[in-house]
């Protein structure tokens, strides 16, 4: 994947910040298709289970601490990845892969 980005990177020319805004984006767009379908597949008949989004959601806004979790996950990750799309576009893909594996 980053190997895979740096070439990109090296084709266009963009902002680190709008590489995140780019992956932010698509994790909507497929969260957005991917939850209902899995649910009315799979979690309709499995109340509780793993695709029931409709539990998922209630424990999410009904819990204090999973809701505290949910918001600083949505801080930190695009934070995490901006940070690794510029060490990708400063030096390369392999020192990111290198730091990566350190944390």
């Amino acid at each position: 994947m980053m190997v895979s980005e740096e070439k990109i990177m090296q084709k266009y020319s963009y902002s680190p910040l709008k590489g995140v805004g780019l992956m932010g984006t698509f994790g909507l767009i497929t969260s957005a298709i991917m939850i209902p379908l899995l649910y009315y597949t799979f979690g309709i008949n499995d109340k509780g289970g793993y695709f029931d989004a409709v539990t998922g959601f209630y424990q999410i806004i009904n819990t204090k601490t999973v809701f505290i979790i949910c918001l600083i996950l949505m801080v930190s990750m695009p934070i995490f990845n901006w940070f690794g799309i510029f060490v990708t576009n400063v030096v390369s893909a392999s020192s990111r892969s290198t730091i990566d594996s350190c944390r």
